[in-house]
């Protein structure tokens, strides 16, 4: 049987299959490239991976920017194939935009206050276009132990946006939290759940995650799945850890084995 939940395809793979897409586009590569970031999202139930256009320098922005960013670029992971989406309306602030239409310049004139995190592209399942941006606030004092607790939907065509708390997330955003953010936070609890010193000197049931994660998902949501490891060695997992993207929530299954390299080697 196909496997229809897992993203087998990684970003850079992605990005080649992309690049050559746009590549038969002559109007289009000619004033515009793929953005650097390929957001794994679930798209009507597949996972999906999708990057926006950007301009290519300052002077195709200034001869473009009446009509904007024409599109934006879906892989699919699984079937290996990449399809170039055409907006009716195009999109005004991207990250490679100037003066006002500048996205982090547009956000920060809305949101002066708020500790930008993460910004990823990515559309609801009727095709709009949206950046999701995480916005993050200290847990530990000043400025320890950043996590995301709000969450900017931003409307690059328009330049509206929404503000929610984490908990009242839309359930078609797929992206508040990162993989490098989830990792973090549990290895902040597998190696400080017995204090500090016993972090530095014991390591007494001390544990983190492994080196890398992966993508599934299950319902309507993109989890993050990784293994989890003793600290004082990385040749074995003691379970596998998922996480979900959009709420944080964690899930730990205990499974002796090999670490998730071994296994997909």
């Amino acid at each position: 049987t196909q496997v229809t939940n897992i993203a087998l395809m990684d970003s850079d793979s992605a990005r080649i299959l992309g690049n050559r897409m746009l590549g038969a586009l002559a109007d289009v590569v000619s004033q515009y490239v793929p953005g650097a970031d390929y957001t794994q999202i679930n798209y009507q139930g597949k996972p999906m991976k999708i990057a926006n256009l950007e301009y290519d320098g300052f002077f195709k922005w200034f001869n473009n920017r009446g009509h904007g960013i024409p599109g934006y670029i879906m892989v699919d992971p699984i079937a290996n194939t990449a399809e170039y989406h055409e907006l009716s309306e195009g999109m005004r602030y991207v990250g490679s935009g100037y003066f006002g239409e500048d996205l982090t310049r547009a956000l920060r004139f809305r949101y002066p206050t708020k500790i930008f995190g993460r910004m990823s592209f990515e559309v609801n399942e009727q095709g709009e276009v949206f950046y999701i941006v995480a916005c993050s606030s200290p847990r530990v004092g000043m400025f320890g132990a950043m996590d995301v607790n709000e969450v900017i939907i931003f409307n690059p065509v328009d330049g509206s946006s929404q503000l929610y708390p984490v908990s009242e997330t839309p359930s078609w955003v797929d992206i508040v939290f990162d993989g490098d953010l989830a990792c973090q936070k549990y290895n902040w609890h597998g190696t400080l759940s017995g204090g500090f010193f016993n972090s530095i000197i014991g390591n007494k049931g001390c544990t983190q995650t492994t080196a890398d994660y992966g993508y599934v998902v299950l319902g309507d949501d993109v989890w993050y799945f990784t293994g989890v490891t003793s600290v004082t060695s990385d040749e074995s997992n003691i379970g596998f850890l998922l996480t979900c993207a959009r709420t944080g929530e964690y899930r730990f299954y205990p499974v002796i084995g090999a670490d998730e390299n071994s296994a997909m080697g």
